[in-house]
């Protein structure tokens, strides 16, 4: 239906359900919080106080607060993304679209040399990505980072397995990941940042020549 983000404005938001008797969920993603200042005093996260969630319409009467909400902490360890049912033919998923929300990705990436590289993240909005069961953090659209390092200590020779979860996937045909031997940046990238980034792996081997040319996709079942 919608995201919410604390930087974009009034936090209220309207949205039309689309059937009536649907299950509402809504998924809280915790960036962090401010440790300074009288701010810190506002930064709870998600469903805060009565009122929080409203339901009303011309049909059924005025703005009413919905009570009852289960709260539900996402399994994201290693053993449980392993158990994440992926279909099993490409071609069953080729060409396929997908509604706009959360949802997992498989990728597999072919190495002929392990090497330092970095992952970028084309047509995907915000979340998370592990390669071989570590977790490499987390990427944004509105950058400065415009991709993930990838030490090659993670890597081996012949396929290796990265997932990708994106909160807010904006729907449509499959999003692409590619491996480079560069970083890349958005162009909000504060002054003389790229360049200490650039200094601080000074000394470090980035050679992707290992790497073949794009990756191999095998996507989830819907």
């Amino acid at each position: 239906l919608g995201t919410v983000y604390r930087n974009d404005g009034p936090a209220a938001r309207q949205f039309q359900l689309p059937v009536a008797g649907d299950r509402l969920e809504i998924l809280v993603d915790m960036m962090g919080r401010v440790n300074f200042g009288p701010e810190m005093c506002k930064e709870r996260k998600g469903l805060v106080g009565p009122g929080s969630v409203q339901l009303g319409s011309p049909q059924t009467g005025p703005m009413r607060s919905l009570f009852g909400w289960d709260c539900v902490p996402l399994p994201m360890a290693e053993e449980d993304l392993a158990k994440l049912p992926w279909a099993s033919d490409r071609k069953a998923v080729s060409g396929k679209t997908w509604k706009r929300g959360p949802r997992f990705f498989l990728y597999n990436l072919p190495v002929r040399d392990p090497a330092d590289t970095f992952l970028t993240f084309e047509g995907f909005t915000k979340g998370f990505a592990c390669v071989n069961g570590f977790n490499l953090g987390r990427y944004w659209n509105r950058g400065p980072q415009g991709s993930l390092y990838v030490p090659g200590a993670l890597l081996k020779r012949g396929f290796n397995e990265v997932i990708v979860f994106d909160i807010d996937y904006p729907g449509g045909r499959r999003p692409v990941l590619r491996a480079l031997p560069e970083a890349t940046w958005t162009s909000s990238l504060p002054t003389g940042a790229r360049q200490a980034f650039t200094d601080a792996l000074a000394g470090v081997s980035v050679d992707a020549n290992g790497l073949y040319g794009g990756l191999q996709q095998i996507l989830p079942k819907s």
